[in-house]
């Protein structure tokens, strides 16, 4: 019983004199397992042979894919535009 109670004893010093370098330890460990767990699922590859999207009998909108081909080029002049008069446009020079 003696021995049992000194091991518990020399246990508790230890963690009473090493406490927060075993916190720290654990802190930084648990982290890098947290970093290194979600860097291997990141690089995980996708298997492109399972999407295949040909033979999924998609059809299109054609009004709605003519309607995008319609719409004007980004950077083209849009005409003159006019604001109504209560307000001012912050863009103009």
């Amino acid at each position: 019983m003696k021995e049992k109670s000194n091991l518990s004893e020399i246990i508790a010093t230890i963690f009473k004199k090493y406490n927060t370098t075993l916190f720290t330890v654990l802190i930084v460990g648990g982290l890098a397992y947290c970093i290194l767990t979600l860097a291997s699922i990141s690089q995980i590859p996708l298997d492109s042979s399972k999407n295949n999207t040909v033979d999924a009998g998609v059809t299109f909108n054609t009004v709605s894919i003519s309607r995008i081909n319609n719409l004007r080029v980004n950077g083209t002049n849009p005409g003159n535009q006019t604001l109504p008069t209560s307000r001012i446009n912050p863009f103009a020079e």
